[in-house]
């Protein structure tokens, strides 16, 4: 139990991937506690100090702190074209503003994409017709 508890609002359920949710009960009937996520067959107590075992088995050589995997979740879904409002959601920001004034600079290519959906103005109409959809 926390010694902080956090406000019900900041609970929420964050779907996943099939394939994913398949890989977390694959590791539920392999492990020998009641958690998925062991080591040697106890349940980790000390994630933050498992992360940094981790991260330094890793070669990652700058400090790893887990609000770096929640800023990989957002900056993952954003790169891959997810949508920002549902992005939002899923952070548990208070609007879309926050989230796009926290993750802005990784949409450049959503610009790109954006313009290149206006029509062409040097294609002839019949040119443009039959042009693929990209």
């Amino acid at each position: 139990m926390s010694n902080f508890p956090r406000p019900p609002q900041t609970n929420r359920v964050i779907p996943i991937a099939p394939e994913f949710l398949e890989r977390l009960k694959a590791m539920r009937q392999k492990a020998q506690t009641g958690y998925v996520v062991e080591y040697q067959g106890k349940p980790l107590r000390k994630f933050r100090r498992s992360l940094k075992t981790a991260a330094e088995k890793a070669g990652l050589t700058y400090p790893v702190v887990m609000y770096d995997i929640r800023h990989l979740f957002a900056t993952t879904l954003l790169r891959e074209g997810g949508d920002v409002a549902a992005v939002s959601k899923l952070m548990g920001h208070a609007s879309v503003k926050m989230t796009v004034d926290q993750y802005y600079h990784l949409l450049g290519d959503e610009k790109r994409r954006t313009i290149a959906k206006l029509p062409s103005l040097t294609k002839s109409e019949k040119e443009v017709e039959t042009s693929p959809v990209v």
